[in-house]
C-alpha cells in the first residue's frame, strides 16, 4: 500500500460516526474494549468490527494488561 493509500483509508475509517466517536474516546486516554461497547450501547462483535477497521488503518493500537485489552491512539 503506498503512501497517500494509507492516508485515504485512514478518513475512510473515521468517516463512520461510531468509528470517530471511539478515536474521540481513545485520543482522551486509553479505554477498555467493553467500556468501549457501553458507551455506544453496543454488542461488543459489533465493537469488534470497528475496532479491526481502525485497526487496519493504523489509527489505533490495542495493549494488553494482564487478560484485559486496551485500546489506546
Amino acid at each position: 500500500m503506498c503512501f497517500r493509500d494509507q492516508y485515504l483509508y485512514a478518513f475512510i475509517a473515521i468517516a463512520d460516526s461510531t468509528r470517530c466517536g471511539i478515536t474521540d474516546l481513545v485520543a482522551k486516554e486509553s479505554i477498555h474494549i467493553h467500556a468501549i461497547a457501553e458507551n455506544f450501547g453496543m454488542s461488543r462483535p459489533a465493537v469488534s468490527k470497528h475496532i479491526k477497521v481502525l485497526l487496519e488503518a493504523g489509527l489505533v493500537g490495542i495493549g494488553k494488561q494482564g487478560r484485559d485489552r486496551y485500546l489506546y491512539l
